[in-house]
C-alpha cells in the first residue's frame, strides 16, 4: 500500500546525471543517477524500471514513464496549458496534454494540488474523481513564519508575498486588485 511507513521499505531516489543530494536521508534510502540528458523520464527512467523493477513509484511532476509499476502515484499541478494556450508553444501544449493524459490513465492514484485541478481533470480528461485525492501545496502553519516582518522602511508593515513567474495565467492582476481592495477596506 502506498501509504505504508517508508521506514519499512527500501526507497530509491532517481536523479538526472549531475544532480546530487545535499541533505541526509534514512539508511534505507539510496540514490540512482540516470545518465540520459534527453527523454530522461520516458527512456531513461523507463529503462531503469524495466531492468530493476520496483513495487511502487511516486512521480512528483506529472510525467509517468511508459514502463512503470502497477502502483504508481502521480502529482498533477494544473492544466494551465488548456486554459491559457498563449503561454505555451504548440509543442509544449501537445506534450503536456499527451503526458498528463497518459500519466492519469497509467497511474493507480493521482494527487491534484487543488480542488480546481481535480475538477479540471474530471471535466476535461474524464478521469474518475475516485482516483484523485487533493493534497494542497504549501507549508504547515508556523506562527513565526506568519508574523509581520521588518522591511527596509524600518517599521513593521503588512504585505502580500507572491512567489512565481509573472505571467497572465498566474492572475497577477487579481493579486493587485485584491491588494487595492484591502487597502481601501483596511
Amino acid at each position: 500500500h502506498l501509504r505504508d511507513n517508508l521506514s519499512n521499505h527500501r526507497v530509491i531516489l532517481y536523479l538526472r546525471s549531475g544532480q546530487a543530494v545535499d541533505f541526509e536521508f534514512p539508511s534505507n534510502w539510496s540514490v540512482k543517477n540516470i545518465c540520459l540528458p534527453r527523454f530522461w523520464t520516458q527512456v531513461g527512467l523507463s529503462w531503469e524500471l524495466w531492468k530493476n523493477p520496483v513495487d511502487a513509484l511516486f512521480i512528483p511532476a506529472h510525467t509517468v514513464p511508459w514502463h512503470h509499476p502497477k502502483k504508481t502515484l502521480v502529482v498533477v499541478h494544473g492544466l494551465e496549458y488548456e486554459f491559457y494556450p498563449d503561454g505555451y508553444s504548440f509543442w509544449e501544449r501537445w506534450y503536456m496534454r499527451l503526458s498528463i493524459r497518459n500519466s492519469c490513465k497509467w497511474a493507480s492514484r493521482i494527487i491534484a494540488v487543488s480542488q480546481n485541478t481535480k475538477k479540471d481533470l474530471v471535466d476535461r480528461y474524464k478521469i474518475s474523481q475516485n482516483k484523485i485525492e487533493v493534497v494542497y501545496e504549501g507549508c504547515a502553519y508556523n506562527s513565526q513564519f506568519l508574523r509581520p516582518r521588518r522591511i527596509r522602511l524600518g517599521r513593521t508593515t503588512p504585505y502580500f508575498f507572491y512567489v512565481g513567474r509573472i505571467e497572465k495565467r498566474k492572475n497577477i492582476f487579481g493579486i493587485v486588485r485584491a491588494f487595492e481592495i484591502l487597502k481601501k477596506k483596511y
